[in-house]
């Protein structure tokens, strides 16, 4: 039995995640527009948006996902 693991250090204090309702469209849409900023992971029906430099910053996602 081997075990896909990696270790990741996260360098900051606070980290915001947004989600919104999964759509295959919507999440195509978001990884062309945002992919050198942001990360995109479906689980179930939702699309999870974390910022990839961790800053609490979100440019023009910010209106277009809830926190």
């Amino acid at each position: 039995m081997q075990i896909n693991f990696f270790s990741i250090n996260l360098e900051f204090d606070k980290y915001q995640i947004c989600s919104e309702p999964y759509s295959e469209d919507r999440l195509a849409e978001l990884r062309n527009t945002y992919n050198s900023t942001h990360s995109f992971f479906r689980n179930d029906d939702s699309i999870y948006i974390p910022n990839k430099n961790g800053d609490g910053s979100y440019y023009s996602l910010q209106d277009e996902c809830r926190m």
